[in-house]
């Protein structure tokens, strides 16, 4: 049974790509650093990996934040620009770095997620996933939220989020695209305003139409004759009751 787990796991491996490539060995900073990145560490790794017959070395989370640097899992998720003080150099350094030792660079995100601590959060609390008339329910770090992609922004948001780092950094070998939450807020914010704008229009909509029905037919007069009240009925004289006495 070993062996033909064995056999499998290497078929697998061997043939995801052209069907005869197989995977680069990679080194991923998570267990060596966990949240304590920065850009003598990373290339040391770098160092360590090569050194050991790797070809690619991944770095995981903790690598971005401004206003909040991603110390920990409780902020940052969704504000996906360079923590300078952590990486002095940017990714521009990493990847020559990577270059320096010859082996291959990738990175870690998580764009569909965000943290109620980040500043995409403070300018677009209405992009995440939420019940209506409910609080929102937080997962990892206890700030963690689900971004609602049934917004077309949030969409574009998340698309920009990836093709920001490929056209940027074109030399990116490898992406680790995380999920550490699954979805707990069962509704779309955008769905939900979407079909309240929707109701009302009709209802407006609807709202006129009877209301034009209830106006009496004026005869047409030449224009300095028209009575004012003629030409702008007003709301009263539209919503006016039917009922006798």
């Amino acid at each position: 049974m070993a062996a033909a787990v064995t056999s499998i796991a290497g078929h697998a491996c061997t043939n995801w790509r052209t069907g005869t490539t197989p995977r680069k060995i990679l080194l991923n900073s998570w267990e060596g650093v966990y949240f304590d990145i920065n850009q003598q560490g990373m290339d040391q790794m770098m160092a360590d990996i090569v050194s050991m017959g790797g070809e690619l070395f991944v770095m995981d989370d903790g690598w971005f934040g401004d206003k909040y640097p991603r110390k920990n899992d409780s902020s940052s998720l969704g504000d996906w620009v360079v923590d300078k003080n952590k990486l002095p150099n940017g990714i521009e350094g990493l990847l020559s770095d990577a270059k320096k030792h010859g082996v291959k660079f990738g990175i870690w995100i998580e764009p569909e997620m965000a943290n109620t601590t980040s500043e995409l959060y403070e300018k677009h609390p209405d992009w995440v996933l939420k019940a209506s008339e409910r609080d929102v329910v937080l997962g990892r770090g206890g700030t963690q939220v689900v971004l609602d992609l049934a917004n077309p922004a949030v969409q574009d948001f998340v698309f920009g989020v990836v093709d920001n780092l490929m056209t940027s950094y074109p030399e990116i070998d490898y992406i680790k695209w995380d999920a550490n939450m699954s979805v707990q807020n069962h509704g779309s914010q955008y769905r939900r305003r979407i079909i309240r704008a929707t109701c009302t229009s009709n209802s407006t909509a609807a709202s006129r139409k009877s209301a034009s029905a209830s106006v009496p037919n004026i005869p047409t007069l030449p224009s300095r004759h028209v009575p004012v009240a003629a030409v702008v009925p007003t709301t009263e004289c539209c919503l006016t009751s039917t009922s006798s006495g």
